[in-house]
């Protein structure tokens, strides 16, 4: 007999992320995992937009500071392992991509008077 379970698009995406970096690669990071799940949660959560808006932030803010550690070891030890074939040029376009958007986030924020720098 088999038993059907319903996600939600995020708790599916969530799935679909663990299964394609495999079983072990889920067990040694189950911090992280529970770091995905959880901001994954309260940002389907939140009904005040705010809340959604500095989450936006933080996760953008993240992702951009580990980008830039990635183009970093590139320069200094070569390829990362686990870059794809992608040329560094597009690495480079889609950082700077990620912080104009976070400087149109930070404008917005001063303008609708939000801290994002709360920390």
């Amino acid at each position: 007999m088999t038993k059907t379970i319903e996600l939600t698009q995020e708790e599916f995406d969530l799935l679909v992320y663990l299964l394609d970096k495999g079983i072990d690669w889920a067990e040694t990071n189950q911090d992280k995992i529970a770091g995905i799940a959880l901001s994954t949660k309260l940002e389907a959560q939140s009904n005040d937009w705010k809340t959604r808006f500095e989450l936006e932030y933080r996760q953008l803010k993240k992702r951009t500071l580990k980008l830039n550690d990635v183009l970093t070891k590139w320069d200094s030890k070569g390829i990362p392992p686990g870059i794809t074939k992608c040329p560094k040029s597009l690495y480079e376009w889609q950082y700077q991509s990620m912080l104009q958007y976070l400087g149109a986030l930070e404008a917005r924020a001063t303008i609708l008077g939000i801290n994002l720098h709360k920390d």
